[in-house]
């Protein structure tokens, strides 16, 4: 453990090297942000065209773990959010906003086989600088069995992964923020490691009086500084993100699509075991292959629902498509896909509980907690 802490600050200590640049750059920021739209259209170009299948070609993809249980009943991918919730600078760092100032947030999530995904954030605003949040996420896989093909055991192995992130946000306009995050990731398991720096840039438009909320996120571009495998072309998981929420006029029901890997159209997986061709046909000319496009539009989206029940609690309920027919158990499907989450939002403190199903025979459970520093503090002296 500590040698690896101590292996992500001197990693660390190089990029600090680099903050006189950043520090000259925010004073330049108004005159860049003029060729931002340029700038990200001509990534998305970039990427769009070297987009690959996703299922096995990325690395770091433990950046895809939802950050809070409210992000994870919501089916762990969201992009609009109603309310100060600070967890939601991982998602997009244009979510910051006044309400964040001074909010400290913790997260737990319990995986299968011991793991657990650790996340704490701490958001302050500054004059100069606009909404910033600081975030930390730790994940540890437990306890695994090392062992040579001949069966000779060598103990106990160990996996780690640990991200750095520091998130900015400046308003556009009354009703819209925009906001970037600068992630640190460092990543061992056991011999093997790896390291990078990504970011991420986003949009984001907030109509409290309409209660609609919209937002776009492009995620984890960047660059490796070490690899896995060196010399091994290894890519990391960018993403495009949008998602539209409205709450119904007089009704506790707010409505969110999100939609997610927008880069790459068919994010199918070809499975063998679904090719029912027979193979002593030889007239192949009458058989019509299924294009699925129900399937893959699908697989893009999650919908989810809030329920209001009163002032300070809430509901969630949410169903990812995507996560169904990848992690489903095809005999027996049951609610796969499926989360559900309950939160208390109370004014100096909050709390929030999610559960996951993946399959029948696996699940996810997620606890949130963040408070109001300020406020908490002012309160009670």
């Amino acid at each position: 453990m500590w040698t690896f802490v101590s292996r992500f600050f001197m990693q660390i200590i190089l990029i600090i090297d680099f903050y006189p640049i950043m520090k000259l750059s925010f004073r330049f920021m108004p005159i860049a942000m003029n060729r931002i739209p340029l700038i990200i259209y001509m990534l998305l170009i970039h990427l769009a065209a070297n987009a690959q299948i996703t299922g096995g070609n990325e690395v770091f993809k433990f950046l895809n773990i939802p950050q809070s249980a409210r992000i994870a009943a919501m089916g762990g991918i969201q992009q609009t959010f109603a309310g100060n919730d600070l967890a939601y600078m991982f998602q997009n760092p244009s979510s910051l906003n006044n309400g964040t100032h001074n909010l400290f947030h913790v997260s737990n999530s319990f995986y299968p086989t011991g793991s657990s995904f650790l996340t704490a954030a701490y958001g302050r605003n500054f004059n100069k600088l606009g909404y910033t949040g600081f975030g930390l996420q730790y994940i540890n896989y437990g306890k695994v069995n090392e062992k040579l093909a001949d069966g000779t055991d060598k103990g106990n192995a160990f996996a780690q992964d640990l991200v750095g992130v520091v998130s900015m946000a400046r308003p556009l306009t009354e009703k819209s923020n925009y906001g970037i995050s600068l992630k640190y990731v460092q990543s061992t398991y056991n011999s093997i490691s790896a390291s990078g720096i990504m970011a991420d840039a986003g949009f984001s438009y907030v109509d409290t009086a309409n209660e609609f909320y919209a937002g776009v996120a492009l995620k984890n571009f960047g660059t490796l500084i070490t690899r896995y495998t060196p010399g091994h072309d290894e890519k990391l998981p960018v993403d495009l993100q949008a998602g539209i929420a409205k709450r119904l006029t007089h009704t506790p029901f707010l409505f969110s699509l999100t939609l997610h890997h927008l880069l790459n159209w068919d994010i199918r997986y070809n499975d063998p075991a679904l090719n029912n061709t027979n193979t002593f046909v030889t007239d192949t000319s009458s058989v019509k292959e299924k294009k699925y496009f129900a399937d893959k539009l699908f697989r893009h989206a999650i919908l989810g629902t809030e329920l209001y029940l009163g002032k300070v609690v809430r509901a969630n309920i949410s169903y990812n498509h995507l996560r169904r027919m990848e992690l489903a158990f095809n005999e027996r499907r049951g609610l796969s896909g499926f989360s559900f989450g309950l939160q208390l939002a109370l004014q100096r403190w909050g709390f929030s509980y999610s559960y996951s199903l993946f399959n029948t025979s696996a699940s996810n459970n997620s606890l949130s907690m963040y408070i109001n520093i300020g406020e908490f503090f002012t309160k009670t002296n």
